[in-house]
This record gives structure tokens, C-alpha cells and sequence, in this order.
């Protein structure tokens, strides 16, 4: 969900486009759009999962987000209840949650208990908060608690360009915070 039409090579990086629509016009666009999905989906067997998208601080304008959808509890809640179905989840990736707290100021935990119960799958990876750099990520992260809280239906390890050892060491701790007996490797 954009109030703006990024180019591709600016996904991850300042975007530099002026805003097209404002937030709540882009909101409806957005809105209708995802419910047409899901009536589709739906009648095919199909769920529709929302990942939360990320606010990263290059892409404030004057301190405030005017571009990007879905980043809030808010937003998603409002999604949620605007489209009612059982058909519609969310997708959280950890990554972007982590950045978009950092950058708007609201609390993780605070925002994945307010979402949780939509919750149909993870794309996990870490960083400092202050951009989306698909760290990998042990034991001690911050969001594994989540993870085997609500497990959804399931978790991504999105770390880019690891080393099998490392690789390795993120499934061991996704299988050691949750439980987990085996995972799927599909790379």
C-alpha cells in the first residue's frame, strides 16, 4: 500500500516520488483492492496475507509517514475490521516492524498484541532499526516470544545471502523458541 508510485530501485531507499493521493485516498484504493482479492481467494481456497509494510526514517517527510500503508496496529486493525473476513490475514515481517517502531515511535510488542489474532504467517530477519537490512538473527531475538506465541502459519527466515552454518543457526533458534520439530527448507 503506497500513497505514491515508488520506482522499483528506491523499495528499501529514499523515495524520492511526490505523493500521488494522500494517505486516507490511497487507504480506500487499497482497501477495495484487498477485498476484491480476498472475495477472489476465497472462492478459490485461497487466504489473502497483508505484510506490514515498512517506515523507515529516510522516507519521513517534515517527521511524518505520507507514503507508506500498513505500518501501524491502526491501520492494519482498521483493514481488518473494514473487510471483515476470515479469509484475510496478516503477514508479519519482523524486519519492518522493528523499523517501522523505531521510526514512528510506537512499541513492537504493543502492536503485534493488538494484530496478533490475524497473524498468519512470519518473514523474520533483524536489524538495528533504523533500516530493513535482513540481518540473520539467534536465540536471543526479539521476536521469537512471538513467534511461538502466535505462530501462524508460517515463518521465513529472510536473511539474505547467509552461509549455510549461519543459516543454520536461525533455524536453531526459530526450532528452539517454538518448539518446532522440523523445518522446511525450500531454498
Amino acid at each position: 500500500g503506497f500513497a505514491v508510485e515508488p520506482k522499483v530501485a528506491e523499495l528499501g531507499r529514499p523515495i524520492r516520488g511526490e505523493v500521488a493521493v494522500d494517505l486516507e485516498t490511497a487507504y480506500g484504493i487499497f482497501r477495495d483492492s484487498v477485498g476484491d482479492l480476498v472475495r477472489h481467494g476465497k472462492g478459490r481456497g485461497v487466504r489473502i496475507g497483508i505484510e506490514n509494510n515498512v517506515v523507515a526514517p529516510f522516507n519521513l517527510r517534515d517527521g511524518r509517514n505520507v507514503f507508506l500503508l500498513m505500518a501501524t496496529a491502526e491501520e492494519i486493525e482498521r483493514l481488518a475490521r473494514d473487510i471483515a473476513s476470515p479469509n484475510l490475514g496478516f503477514l508479519v515481517d519482523s524486519g519492518h516492524l522493528n523499523v517501522s517502531a523505531h521510526t514512528l515511535g510506537f512499541d513492537r510488542d504493543a502492536f503485534l498484541e493488538r494484530i496478533g489474532r490475524w497473524v498468519v504467517g512470519w518473514h523474520l530477519s533483524d536489524n538495528d532499526g533504523t533500516s530493513d537490512s535482513n540481518r540473520p538473527f539467534g536465540p536471543e531475538a526479539w521476536f521469537l516470544p512471538w513467534v511461538k506465541k502466535i505462530p501462524g502459519e508460517m515463518a521465513v527466515i529472510e536473511a539474505y545471502k547467509l552461509k549455510p552454518p549461519v543459516l543454520d543457526g536461525c533455524i536453531a533458534a526459530v526450532r528452539d523458541a517454538t518448539g518446532a520439530l522440523e523445518p522446511k527448507n525450500d531454498a
